[in-house]
């Protein structure tokens, strides 16, 4: 009996050994550097009209429409952070932000979105991609 338990033992753990390498060479390939990713924030309140949820929607929406891949990988992220919440203070800080704000950040560069974003979000969302396009092409 304790032989099959043995058994048993060693063919678990190369079965899972297997799939730890197989998980670890897909994952090797969508690595991307700290350097190369560029963070996409929208900084809110708790209390939140219309007009700002259409900009985390619409953000969001021009991301995955132009960048599927890179977003997929992890090169671009996309983040709705409530800045009354204890937790995001440090990040807000560190980014000098204290209101609602659409921002792109990659290593020290920032690029606010914030008028464009509230401008375009419900009546031109169109406009708002465009905006998106322009800003990370040349931080790819």
């Amino acid at each position: 009996m304790k032989k099959i338990i043995f058994i048993l033992v060693i063919l678990m753990a190369g079965t899972g050994a297997n799939s730890y390498a197989q998980t670890g060479d897909q994952n090797a390939n969508f690595k991307v550097s700290a350097d190369q990713v560029i963070e996409v924030y929208y900084f809110h309140m708790s209390r939140r009209c219309s007009t700002c949820l259409a900009v985390e929607a619409e953000s969001e929406a021009a991301l995955k429409k132009l960048y599927p891949k890179q977003m997929e990988s992890g090169q671009i992220t996309f983040q709705s952070l409530n800045l009354e919440e204890e937790i995001n203070e440090p990040l807000a800080k560190r980014l000098q932000v204290s209101g609602q704000t659409l921002l792109i950040v990659k290593g020290d560069k920032k690029i606010d979105l914030t008028g464009d974003g509230f401008t375009y979000a419900r009546t031109n969302p169109e406009k708002l991609q465009e905006k998106f396009k322009t800003s990370i092409d040349p931080l790819l």
